[in-house]
């Protein structure tokens, strides 16, 4: 959190309200995040933790389609492009729906807290401007 503090008891420093005025401190730097950490990280659990393993899920069938759509689209012909179009067809529209499925579960279900970025904070009155020395 970044915001100005004011307060006259060091020992109950963490208790100290808020202001906008930032106390002439000036913090100057890059901040991003990772989105992808909401998607996967070390503590990702895909046995246990229905998210996780619905966005595995998910990985997996939108494989599928990107393969089945790479197989038919290739020129080389072989018993595949050539007899099972119409199961390939099928195959790419079943990866599209559940795909589609898994994803409006997640998008539903996905925790707030699962990753900074994700989250509202509030801005204290800070904004972004270029300091000219």
């Amino acid at each position: 959190m970044v915001a100005g503090v004011y307060g006259d008891d060091l020992t109950v420093r963490e208790d100290w309200p808020t202001v906008r005025e930032a106390s002439g401190m000036i913090l100057h730097g890059n901040f991003t995040c990772n989105i992808f950490d909401a998607l996967c990280t070390d503590d990702s659990d895909f046995v246990n933790n229905e998210l996780d393993a619905a966005m595995a899920w998910a990985i997996l069938y939108k494989t599928g389609e990107f393969l089945t759509n790479y197989i038919m689209d290739t020129g080389e012909v072989s018993r595949y492009t050539l007899l099972g179009t119409e199961a390939l067809n099928e195959n790419r529209m079943y990866y599209n729906k559940r795909y589609a499925v898994l994803m409006d579960w997640i998008a539903q279900n996905m925790d707030d807290e699962r990753n900074d970025c994700l989250k509202c904070k509030s801005p204290m009155g800070l904004r972004r401007r270029t300091q000219l020395i």
